[in-house]
């Protein structure tokens, strides 16, 4: 039993954070169930122990300072990381991990969270703990850098030397001071909200494929850095919605950083292993790191939601399209973007009344009519629950109740660039079944009138450049790495877009700038055709030139198959 019913559920779904109680709550059982069946695993592996004591020994001391310190144990246990590293150590023993050092340096990561257990519930410690190419972490903690960039074990205990290979590092008794080779973590301060920057936990990463990253410390400037654009975020967060600023605060508790990439580009990501962790690049600007906090913030709590519910019975495959990533997406995960982008759409909606700006605008008619497209199309799905359904419609709720008032013209510009995404994602995805190409190709020739619904036939394998269409990425970001015909559109001249795309329909991107000049010029046949499906003009026109070996008008072609398209905007597709 949860204890959450399908009120709780579809409030959940509208962004309601009275839930996150019991997710905090049901968190601990299962983490030491957990930690318990894997020292059970080792027992039975000679290899899990090398140089260092048996796991089952910390795990006793463990559970013995839990007796007399449990905030802190279960503070300890309960980090983030703690939970990528049960993860990469449980595959690891049942043949699926990736792993390849010795099993003794995983299982051994037990050892270093017995020393930062005690260190928090400042006991005594002494504690023997690996290192793995000359260094040792204590997570949540610091690390400890030797020279000899070897594997092996040592002891740890602040105020005094730990060797290793005949050279000592001083650890400091304030461990919270940087001495030579000790390296204590940054931690984010501002008003209310404090998380650790870690770059040091060995499990911080999201790739099952790299489970082992090493320690780095980042640059004294680099953490000034972070914390400037933290506070700027949380004075943002807290002035926009104190309740959920708080809920944030109580949840997202580590940073990880990540390799830096455009303002927009959405360059963050959470892992469901590592509840309360969000590995992100730092913006230059504290409005964008408050969008991807509340963003995460809504992953991070979904995950947590599905440790106790199940939304869906199972995967039939269906592949949907989504505004949020390039590729064709799976059910699951059309979910978690969907309730992370209704939050966005209601972030921007709260900065509008506060502190409206013509990006804000866009944004919020962006996401509200692309989140609620998506929602709209997954409501009805077979694959949902009782209690999934009661979550897509809380989050309709909260996409409705998100009012988009923006002006007529960023209202304009923000439809627009869904229209680019959803056709360009057409043009590299979709496959039109091949019979009525065929079919289309041959009425055509002949003079005749379209007939019957082309269906598509399958995903193709195309990829798009990340940027979630040009024309968004032009407005927020000045991007200049556009086609000469995108430049063209963008600056207005669209005669010159139009004829650099004619000039070169062996680019993907000319069929959507030529629908999109088709459409500013009011010419809604030959946009609709273009624009809603672009993937059937293009194979068609092919098909016609393979057969006739005569080149096609494209534009007359997309005007002929218009009255196959549903609508003046794409749909969003779903596959299977």
């Amino acid at each position: 039993m949860t204890g959450l019913t399908s009120t709780d559920l579809r409030a959940f779904g509208s962004g309601d954070d009275r839930a996150l109680a019991l997710l905090g709550a049901s968190r601990w059982g299962p983490r030491v169930l957990l930690i318990d069946e894997v020292v059970r695993l080792l027992r039975d592996r000679r290899d899990a122990a090398g140089p260092l004591p048996p796991a089952d020994r910390a795990w006793d001391e463990l559970t013995e300072l839990h007796d007399d310190a449990p905030e802190a144990v279960r503070s300890v246990l309960l980090y983030p990381q703690v939970g990528r590293w049960l993860g990469c150590l449980v595959r690891r023993l049942h043949g699926t991990g990736t792993g390849s050092p010795p099993l003794w340096q995983d299982a051994g990561h037990l050892w270093s969270l017995l020393a930062a257990a005690k260190v928090v519930a400042g006991v005594d410690v002494e504690v023997p703990v690996p290192v793995r190419d000359g260094t040792s972490v204590v997570p949540g903690i610091g690390f400890v850098a030797f020279p000899a960039a070897e594997s092996g074990h040592a002891v740890f205990r602040p105020g005094s030397d730990m060797w290793f290979r005949g050279a000592a590092v001083r650890v400091p008794h304030d461990l919270a001071t940087t001495a030579p080779g000790w390296h204590p973590i940054p931690v984010l301060t501002a008003p209310g909200a404090v998380a650790r920057l870690d770059s040091h936990d060995p499990f911080r990463g999201i790739e099952r494929t790299r489970p082992y990253r090493a320690p780095t410390q980042p640059a004294k400037r680099d953490v000034e850095l972070w914390n400037e654009t933290w506070r700027g975020a949380w004075s943002v967060l807290v002035h926009d919605d104190p309740v959920q600023a708080r809920a944030i605060a109580a949840t997202m508790t580590v940073v990880v950083p990540w390799s830096t990439r455009r303002e927009s580009g959405f360059t963050s990501a959470t892992a469901e292993e590592a509840f309360g962790s969000v590995m992100l690049a730092r913006p230059t600007r504290s409005e964008r790191l408050a969008e991807t906090l509340v963003h995460e913030f809504h992953h991070t709590k979904l995950s947590g939601l599905l440790d106790l519910v199940d939304l869906l019975h199972e995967d039939r495959g269906a592949l949907l399209y989504t505004a949020w990533r390039d590729d064709p997406r799976p059910l699951p995960g059309v979910l978690h973007g969907l309730y992370a982008f209704s939050a966005v759409a209601e972030f921007w909606r709260k900065r509008c009344r506060i502190a409206a700006s013509p990006e804000a605008w866009f944004e919020l008619a962006y996401w509200r009519r692309q989140a609620h497209d998506i929602a709209t199309a997954v409501t009805d799905r077979p694959e949902l629950t009782p209690a999934g359904r009661a979550f897509v419609r809380g989050v309709v709720d909260r996409l409705e109740a998100c009012t988009d008032d923006a002006p007529p013209d960023v209202r304009s510009a923000a439809l627009e660039a869904v229209i680019d995404h959803r056709a360009d994602w057409r043009l590299a995805h979709l496959l039109p079944h091949d019979d009525d190409v065929s079919a289309l190709a041959e009425l055509w020739i002949a003079g005749e009138q379209p007939a019957g619904a082309a269906s598509v036939t399958g995903i193709g394998t195309g990829s798009l450049d990340g940027k979630l269409g040009f024309l968004r990425s032009a407005r927020l970001d000045g991007d200049t790495a556009l086609s000469a015909a995108q430049r063209a559109y963008v600056t207005g001249d669209l005669a010159a877009a139009r004829r650099m795309c004619l000039d070169a329909l062996d680019r993907r991107q000319s069929w959507v700038v030529l629908g999109l000049v088709a459409r500013r010029r009011s010419d809604h046949d030959t946009a609709r055709g273009l624009l809603q499906r672009p993937e059937l003009v293009r194979a068609v026109s092919a098909r016609v030139r393979g057969t006739t070996g005569r080149a096609v008008e494209v534009e007359a072609l997309a005007a002929w198959l218009a009255p196959l398209a549903e609508s003046d905007v794409p749909p969003v597709h779903v596959h299977g």
